[in-house]
């Protein structure tokens, strides 16, 4: 715990000199621990922590602390070769122990220089990735550098026989690889620790899982029952994916911590099923498998786990800011819809207001042309003429300030929905253009209509003006002809109410210019009207949720269709 805080300290992590030495320190004391489970004459060991030490170091320090790896694993070795040997000469060990102190140093600088370019995170449970990378290469391929350096230096200076050379190196590169996985892994852990996971280790659950975690490890290494048989050990494996699993990173950590811990510590007396064979190097290397295999699998299912937790954690926070800037947009677009309605009232009772108010100096303007009329009985005919165009335009301007108070009325002078029957509705048109369809000669012929909820008046309005313009804009010498029909558009959920006539119709390409306040295709010589007909039944079909189009084929006639919601009573 010394080296986590040492790691965590600004100003330690400043100091590289301090750093190194302090590292070289930690190496020693570390190193010399993992030699206790060494081969004779004691260099190569199943577990050797102090590999798991440096990497860490150099991962959280620098690759400028490598020189501190150097001579904590020279000092170390130094020490183990003095308290081994009957006769020892320094001159001899110097070579060696420079080579297998560069061998650890490399090895560290290498694995940190491999993790960062290929993992994708400082703490390797986090995500499956940077566990592997720290297993295959890390452990995997930078321990091999260590063990070439110290089993080749060994071997030269007559430390250990070249027939020993690959049952050293195979050993060592275990040691080193398991160490690493081990030490390394639970250190950068602890350093980069998983909040949730540190919260879940807190639990009385945690402490329960790891009590049996040590129960069954007594149970599995022959502690209580003597000696059992090897695939017994295997019962260890479904704990550990438990673990892993409810605990996360800092419980996998520990529940491997424990085994390894009681595995090492009965494999040493000389207990359990990993000894027992002729050749004890046989014993270490079952070992180093085991640890190996059961560290492996639980560190790569934790980071998994973690993955796996971290993508559901950033989704759901994605899906509650994507949920409040949502909430923030309709707020907005609510708030921005008020104000725009608000500023459509005002300005359409404006218009209205503004409307009525200019119908009383109209009508004073026809009475005073109406009593000129009747009061000078002499005028030439110029004179007559300018009293006449004066008469037209203030009666033209009193429709256009009609039409525009209808417009007007179609957002400020309206009733609540109500059912209504569509062909009734249409019959009481008809009624009031009766005048209109003696005169042209026209008929219309009205189908099967729904009853929906709708305003009756605004309704009629559209009716009305849809009928009156297609009498209207009949061609020369043919009669007009109105189908008035409904369709019931299932899949769409809309009535499609459709106005048909042979009229003179229109080039499509102004089928939305006709829909605009006072736009006309034609002029007033030959058809009267304002041009505002069809923008209120555009604006009355909008205020019911509904849409209204044409099409048209020059001379062939038109087809106007008006959408309207199935609000059925």
């Amino acid at each position: 715990m010394t080296f986590i805080r040492l790691m965590e300290n600004k100003s330690f992590l400043e100091n590289k000199a301090v750093a190194a030495i302090v590292l070289g320190g930690i190496y020693i004391l570390v190193g010399r621990l993992g030699t206790l489970l060494a081969l004779p004459p004691g260099y190569a060991t199943a577990v050797f922590p102090a590999s798991g030490i440096a990497l860490a170091g150099v991962l959280c320090l620098g690759y400028r602390v490598w020189p501190g790896i150097l001579f904590g694993s020279f000092f170390m070795n130094l020490w183990i070769s003095i308290e081994g040997a009957q006769s020892f000469s320094l001159i001899r060990f110097l070579p060696a122990g420079i080579g297998i102190g560069l061998g650890a140093a490399g090895e560290a600088v290498a694995g940190a220089y491999l993790y960062r370019r290929l993992a994708e995170s400082e703490n390797p449970l986090s995500r499956t990735k940077s566990i592997v990378v720290l297993i295959l290469f890390s452990a995997g391929l930078s321990s091999a550098i260590s063990a070439s350096m110290g089993a080749t230096s060994l071997c030269l200076w007559k430390f250990a026989g070249w027939s020993d050379y690959f049952e050293n190196w195979i050993t060592w590169w275990l040691g080193d690889a398991i160490g690493i996985l081990i030490v390394a892994t639970t250190l950068l852990a602890v350093v980069h620790g998983h909040p949730e996971s540190l919260s879940r280790f807190k639990s009385a659950e945690a402490v329960a899982l790891l009590v049996l975690v040590c129960l069954v490890s007594q149970f599995m290494l022959g502690e209580w029952w003597g000696e059992i048989p090897e695939p017994v050990i295997f019962l260890i494996f479904p704990l550990l994916v438990l673990v892993a699993f409810r605990l996360g990173q800092i419980g996998a950590v520990a529940g491997i911590l424990l085994v390894s811990g009681l595995a090492l510590w009965r494999t040493v007396h000389g207990a359990g099923p990993f000894v027992g064979h002729e050749n004890p190097n046989v014993s270490l290397l079952l070992l180093q498998t085991f640890l190996g295999v059961a560290s492996a699998m639980t560190f790569i299912l934790s980071a998994s786990i973690t993955e796996n937790r971290d993508a559901q954690d950033a989704r759901k926070r994605l899906e509650t800011e994507l949920k409040d800037h949502n909430a923030e947009l309709e707020r907005r677009v609510r708030e921005r819809t008020e104000e725009l309605e608000r500023s459509n009232k005002d300005l359409a009772q404006f218009a209205y207001v503004a409307s009525h108010d200019l119908q009383e100096p109209l009508r004073k303007i026809v009475s005073f042309a109406d009593l000129m009329k009747g009061s000078v009985k002499e005028m030439d005919a110029k004179g007559w003429d300018c009293l006449g165009r004066i008469e037209a335009a203030t009666r033209r301007m009193q429709d256009f300030i009609h039409d525009l108070l209808e417009y007007s009325r179609a957002t400020v002078k309206t009733k609540p929905f109500a059912p209504a029957d569509l062909g009734l509705i249409v019959k009481e048109v008809l009624v009031d253009l009766e005048n209109q369809i003696r005169k042209t000669q026209g008929q219309v012929r009205v189908g099967h209509l729904p009853t929906l909820m709708v305003d009756k008046i605004q309704i009629q309005k559209v009716f009305q003006n849809l009928i009156s313009n297609a009498l209207k804009y009949h061609r020369a010498g043919t009669p007009p002809a109105v189908n008035v029909s409904g369709v019931y558009d299932k899949d769409a959920g809309y009535w499609e109410i459709s106005v048909e006539d042979n009229g003179i119709g229109f080039d499509e390409k102004y089928a939305d210019r006709i829909f605009k306040p006072f736009e006309r295709l034609h002029g007033r010589s030959a058809y009267e009207g304002t041009g505002i007909g069809l923008a209120i039944c555009e604006k009355i079909i909008a205020r019911h949720h509904g849409k209204i189009a044409a099409k048209s084929v020059p001379g062939q006639g038109s087809t106007f269709t008006v959408a309207l919601p199935d609000g059925r009573p």
